[in-house]
C-alpha cells in the first residue's frame, strides 16, 4: 500500500513538472487576437527557438516591417503601369502610408522596443496596423491590394498585440 502511494506521488510529481515547461511561442500567442499567425509567425524566425517574450516582439516587427515593404513594393508596382489619374492617385496615397510604416513607424517601434517603452512601442505598431487598413479602404471594395494590405494588418496587428504581453 506504501509503495502505490509512492508511485501515485511520483507520478503525480512528474505530470507537474513536464506540464509547467512552457514554450514561450505558444504562451504568447495564445494571448494574441489570432493565434495561427502567430504561430506561423514567430515559428517561421528561427530566433524564436531562444527567444524570450521581447525577443518575440521583435521577431513580429520585423515581420511586420517586412509585410509592409511587400505591400509598398506591391503599390509601386501597380502605380508604374496605371493611366488611371483616380487609381494613381490611391496608389501614391499606399504608397507613403507604406513607407512611413518601413521607414519610420515600425522602426520607431522597434527602439521603443529596445528602451522597453512598451506602450509607446504598442502606439506606434497599431498606427502601422491603422495605415494598412486605411490604404485598404480608400478603395471602397475595389483594391487591388486586399491580400497586401490583409497581411500588413494583421501582423502589425499581431506585433501589437505581443508587445501587449509584455505590460
Amino acid at each position: 500500500m506504501r509503495r502505490s502511494i509512492v508511485i501515485s506521488l511520483f507520478l503525480c510529481f512528474s505530470l507537474l513538472v513536464v506540464g509547467s515547461t512552457s514554450d514561450p511561442v505558444e504562451t504568447t500567442c495564445s494571448k494574441t487576437g489570432n493565434h495561427d499567425l502567430c504561430l506561423s509567425t514567430l515559428r517561421a524566425d528561427p530566433r524564436s527557438s531562444s527567444a524570450d517574450v521581447k525577443g518575440l516582439a521583435e521577431i513580429a516587427l520585423d515581420a511586420a516591417s517586412a509585410k509592409s515593404n511587400e505591400a509598398l513594393n506591391y503599390f509601386l508596382d501597380l502605380l508604374r503601369g496605371e493611366g488611371d489619374p483616380v487609381r494613381s492617385r490611391f496608389y501614391g496615397t499606399c504608397i507613403d502610408t507604406y513607407g512611413g510604416n518601413v521607414k519610420r513607424i515600425i522602426p520607431e517601434a522597434l527602439t521603443d522596443l529596445t528602451n522597453n517603452q512598451f506602450a509607446s512601442a504598442k502606439e506606434s505598431i497599431t498606427t502601422a496596423a491603422t495605415n494598412a487598413q486605411w490604404c485598404e479602404d480608400q478603395f471602397a471594395g475595389s483594391s487591388p491590394g486586399t491580400g497586401q494590405n490583409k497581411a500588413a494588418h494583421d501582423t502589425a496587428a499581431l506585433a501589437a498585440d505581443v508587445i501587449g504581453t509584455l505590460g
